[in-house]
């Protein structure tokens, strides 16, 4: 486990609800300047006229108090998904305990076929080290164990999520408030081009995107959610955070030291991948398949969403 990517979700988490609940609070403001518009023109002789006034201040401020919110919330998220990217990239070579590969290597050069309570043993071996676990499934196949090692998640997919929650291309639109159309129409809304830069081709935005980018944007709020336990959890800790940790006591007691908490957590990060038994109709490759195809296809209609 790392304490340190753990502590860094929540930063995001936390930077994330803060957003929103300024977007909802930015809504209920204008959705009582609407009401108050619409009760005080009747006083005008221009009243259809008066009543646009209003609500193209009331509209302005609106738009004005979200988009310095995204703005923070991007300033404030950028650097801490810069450092999960770097952390992603620094534990693709982690090293697994000093004897798993000397242990891996008896399997493979002498073709034993490892049984399930062997294989969960060189897994323990990993520490969750991706390329370790990567040899594992490799010996588990070339000697018929039909095993395999449950793969990691998606980290580049969850990357491109925290990158995009808080892009202009993306907006919070509370679907139990109103006035989408009144505060967005006729915005510019910027696109993503085939280099993943965003740029200006002419298009705005109306109610109907402005919903259909929300309920986007919800999606990346649940999935962010189950982000920070599946980093945490499979990544290992690093000797330079050993200054996260303090002495705890049990509940019996017991003294456990910052460096015997360090030990542990790292030997529980190959608790983040499980042994299973390969099926005859290869059930369980279908199912991670199938998740990463879906996975793969929201992503995909989102960018062409926001192509057009």
């Amino acid at each position: 486990m790392n304490r340190s990517t753990e502590k860094t979700f929540l930063k995001i988490n936390a930077a994330i609800s803060s957003y929103c609940g300024v977007v909802r609070e930015a809504y209920k403001e204008f959705n009582k300047s609407e009401a108050k518009a619409q009760a005080e023109s009747r006083a005008f002789k221009d009243e259809k006229g008066e009543y646009q006034r209003r609500i193209d201040v009331a509209a302005m401020t609106a738009r004005q108090t979200i988009e310095m919110a995204r703005q923070l919330l991007e300033r404030t998220i950028s650097p801490e998904v810069d450092s999960l990217e770097k952390e992603y990239r620094d534990q693709l070579l982690c090293g697994p305990a000093p004897a798993f590969y000397q242990n891996l290597k008896v399997f493979s050069d002498f073709g034993i076929t490892p049984s399930k309570a062997e294989a969960e043993q060189l897994l323990g071996q990993t520490n969750g080290a991706p390329l370790a676990i990567k040899a594992l499934n490799k010996v588990l196949t070339a000697t018929g164990a039909k095993l395999t090692v449950t793969p990691p998640p998606d980290y580049e997919h969850d990357l491109k999520i925290l990158r995009l929650v808080s892009s202009p291309a993306v907006l919070y639109a509370p679907t139990d408030l109103h006035g989408h159309g009144l505060i967005w129409n006729g915005q510019k809304r910027p696109v993503f081009s085939d280099d993943g830069k965003l740029i200006d081709l002419g298009y705005t935005w109306n109610s109907v995107t402005a919903i259909t980018a929300s309920q986007f944007f919800e999606k990346y709020l649940r999935d962010i959610q189950g982000m920070g336990e599946r980093w945490s959890s499979s990544f290992q800790p690093k000797l330079s955070q050993l200054s996260d940790y303090e002495e705890k006591e049990t509940e019996d007691g017991e003294t456990i030291s910052p460096a015997q908490q360090f030990i542990d957590d790292l030997t529980g990060t190959a608790g983040s991948a499980t042994v299973e038994d390969v099926k005859p109709d290869i059930e369980a490759g279908h199912r991670i398949g199938e998740a990463r195809a879906k996975a793969a296809e929201t992503y995909s209609k989102v960018m062409d969403i926001y192509k057009k």
